[in-house]
């Protein structure tokens, strides 16, 4: 997990999901939601 990820996750602990977008093929945004257990795990 990367530092600044794991730094926010420490520091605020009320968070119990992380919204990402992420970019499809066609450049169109979509959104996901993470549980925060989840976060860090590989793909």
């Amino acid at each position: 997990m990367h530092p600044e990820v794991k730094n926010y996750l420490d520091n605020n602990p009320e968070p119990q999901s992380i919204d990402v977008l992420i970019a499809d093929a066609n450049g169109i945004l979509r959104g996901k939601k993470i549980p925060r257990r989840s976060v860090g795990e590989p793909l």
